[in-house]
């Protein structure tokens, strides 16, 4: 077999498709992004040459010897060169050659087995700033390093462990593919061409360029030859990685699983509130110092907890989130310029992660349209001094089927801390009930992902039928049984003392009740509506859904029964029904999207006479952001409830004849009830009183509200449920 530096001479030319063809150099641009291999085989004493070539390859990690940048290696074989070490080679489509200064040659001789001559080859470097100015339209240079290659590499059986960078805190998937790249042009000239096999007679090659009478090093002339340019990348990865050999994905502690997240780091974190978050790691990434990170999570825990321990060490430059929840640091630092906020509602958050797993770019939603989720103009940033510094920016926005959407992009980060109930060594995962919520999607969409899991077990321990999520989508694995508190312990109510306040929360709760029919499924939102659980009878076969990922909700849990991974949305401890489910919340959304919700509860800032909802954004408050609101208001076929008090605590009415506050959602709602009165909602005629509460007269209602209503002909007593 001949080397490729005679390629047009040989024999396995033939070898090569129609498609390899057309990559070789022309006179015509190539397609940006395509990339060909080439694909020969090996003979022994090929292999032999080409272990005996490398062994003589210079250190390419120290990038400043550009001198040294010639290509020791045949060039026949781009991808089989892996079968023998770690440097891979690969054909890549040059564009068109344009020589722009000159350039540093590096001729090469080859010889086979035998010790005869094959042929010349000259490498040159198109990005040797010293030695020419780099060609137009060259692929970057990636200076990615990696350990030099050492020569007992290739001749011994490698296991885990036996290379220094077994147990190296990276992702060795990346490495194989990432971690050296050197874009280098090549000549290739060979001599005594055979006629039959001239690229220029087959179908969509492209004319060779003939150059005679070149001379090789030392004036020896090589006699007549043809000559090619081609564009090879050049890669030099570490030899024990995942990609030749099953590396073990254990780390001994959570600090040596996030040693090496740098500074500047994009992090998607689980959890939800505190449920389901990566303590162990959370608390590994203080100890390394780090900033300016950017989190991608549901919501920033609370100050002493979880993400809570960066925000207030001031290692996150900039929080993704849909929910502030009850950290006033967070919201301390976001109002004075220290802290960048950009809020997503908590259902295209799911989605954008999971349409990042999934390789999906952007998708359409109805979620967030005619909001400031749509129109831009939410303050990203404020300034110290006072004023706001960065907006966010406006969505496009399309009609499917005479209905309006807006464009979402995808969400990937460098990596993902994920919390994880049980693994086993190859990375398969099982989840604990609601625990599970963002960390599924977030495991598929990190670079790298790092898992803290409470149970470590051996492969072949887990029923291939009980795994969430397979091994594929993680890299490392930490076992660390950190404190799992519960945010809210929320006792049943039978065992509760109410007060005043909660009375009028628990009427409002009991009349949202009365308009569940049986066979229901039924979401419920943060505040009021979280207490309609505690109210469904045995016989009412009301199924509830929260978005945090549980099907089959049930009431507030007793004393001493709570379970720290089992909360509704509110992050309140609770219990489940007979035929409840858990899933996570890419899921739990797909439902409320798709239209599968009967009716969704949810409390309200203020409600306009047509049905706009305002709930999530008071600027002279903390803001709590909008968590689920704005995509169950956009969830087709289900049917909206407000439940709020009649007046702000200012005394001030709630419901207005327009929205003052940023909308949730717009002519979305189909009923308020207050602790006052119950009121219908139509789209084009407006309010209608038809029930009044204990000792609430029409004039009262009438004084208390902010715009003009109907009064229905026969107005009830508010309905009660025993």
């Amino acid at each position: 077999m001949v080397l490729c530096i005679t390629v047009f001479a040989v024999k396995p030319l033939l070898m090569l498709t129609q498609k390899v063809t057309r990559g070789w150099a022309s006179d015509s641009d190539y397609v940006e992004g395509s990339k060909h291999d080439v694909q020969l085989p090996l003979k022994p004493s090929v292999s032999k040459l080409i272990q005996s070539s490398i062994r003589q390859m210079p250190n390419y990690d120290n990038d400043d010897d550009r001198e040294q940048e010639v290509l020791p290696i045949p060039t026949l074989t781009p991808r089989t060169l892996c079968d023998v070490t770690s440097a891979a080679l690969t054909m890549v489509p040059l564009r068109q050659m344009r020589n722009r200064g000159k350039k540093a040659s590096h001729p090469v001789q080859f010889k086979d087995a035998a010790g005869e001559d094959r042929g010349w080859l000259l490498a040159t470097d198109p990005h040797d700033r010293i030695q020419g100015t780099p060609v137009a339209d060259d692929p970057l240079e990636q200076q990615i390093k990696a350990p030099a290659l050492q020569a007992a590499d290739l001749k011994k059986d490698r296991k885990p462990g036996d290379c220094q960078q077994d147990n190296r805190g990276s992702n060795f998937k990346r490495e194989c593919s990432l971690t050296w790249r050197r874009v280098v042009r090549v000549e290739v000239c060979s001599e005594n061409v055979d006629e039959k096999t001239r690229p220029s007679e087959r179908e969509g090659a492209s004319t060779v360029p003939r150059r005679t009478n070149w001379r090789g090093p030392g004036g020896r002339s090589a006699g007549p030859t043809r000559q090619r340019h081609l564009l090879f990348e050049v890669r030099k990865n570490c030899f024990s990685c995942t990609t030749f050999l099953k590396k073990d994905k254990v780390y001994p502690n959570p600090l040596e699983a996030v040693k090496d997240v740098p500074s500047g780091a994009t992090l998607l974190v689980g959890g939800f509130g505190i449920c389901g978050t990566p303590a162990g790691l959370l608390k590994a990434l203080v100890q390394t110092k780090i900033k300016d990170l950017t989190i991608i999570s549901n919501n920033c825990g609370l100050e002493n907890f979880g993400i809570g321990w960066l925000l207030t060490n001031r290692q996150i430059k900039r929080m993704v989130s849909s929910y502030v929840g009850e950290n006033e640091e967070f919201m301390r630092q976001y109002k004075d310029g220290e802290l960048e906020l950009e809020i997503i509602p908590q259902g295209t958050l799911a989605e954008r992660i999971r349409a990042g797993g999934a390789g999906i770019p952007a998708f359409y939603t109805p979620t967030g349209r005619s909001t400031l989720i749509e129109e831009g103009g939410w303050p990203i940033k404020f300034k110290k001094e006072g004023g706001v510094m960065m907006i966010s920016e406006g969505k496009e926005r399309r009609s499917f089927n005479g209905m309006p959407y807006i464009m979402e992009t995808a969400i990937k980060s460098d990596f993902a801390l994920i919390k994880a109930f049980k693994a086993d060594r190859s990375g398969n995962l099982i989840f604990r009930k609601s625990a599970r919520n963002f960390n599924p999607p977030m495991c598929k969409a990190g670079t790298i992902s790092i898992v803290e899991v409470e149970e470590l077990v051996e492969v072949g321990e887990l029923d291939p039928e009980d795994i969430d999520v397979s091994g594929i989508y993680v890299d490392r694995i930490v076992k660390s049984n950190y404190e799992k508190p519960i945010e809210n312990l929320i006792l049943s109510a039978k065992n509760l003392e109410i007060n005043a306040t909660s009375e009028i929360h628990h009427r409002i709760a009991r009349r949202a009740v009365a308009e569940f029919k049986k066979g229901m499924y039924v979401n419920l939102g943060i505040g009021i509506p979280s207490i309609c659980a505690s109210y469904i009878s045995k016989n009412m076969d009301i199924t509830f859904q929260c978005e945090n990922g549980v099907l089959g909700m049930g009431p507030y849990t007793k004393k001493d029964e709570e379970d720290a991974d089992l909360i509704n949305a509110a992050q309140e401890s609770i219990t489940v029904l007979k035929g409840a489910s858990y899933f996570s919340s890419d899921e739990s959304f797909a439902m409320i999207r798709g239209g599968h919700l009967d009716v969704a509860v949810l409390d309200g800032m203020q409600v306009s006479q047509y049905g706009d909802l305002a709930n999530w954004f008071n600027p002279k408050k903390m803001n709590k952001g909008m968590g689920s609101a704005m995509d169950l208001v956009s969830s087709p076929n289900s049917r909206i409830i407000v439940c709020m008090e009649h007046l702000t605590p200012d005394g001030e009415p709630k419901i207005v004849q327009s929205c003052e506050l940023p909308l949730t959602g717009e002519k979305c709602v189909d009923m308020i009830i207050t602790e006052r009165c119950v009121f219908t909602v139509d789209k084009l005629n407006g309010l209608t009183l038809v029930e009044l509460g204990d000792n609430v007269s029409i004039e009262n209602v009438i004084e208390s509200t902010g715009c003009e209503f109907q009064v229905a002909d026969v107005v009830m007593p508010m309905k009660d449920i025993n």
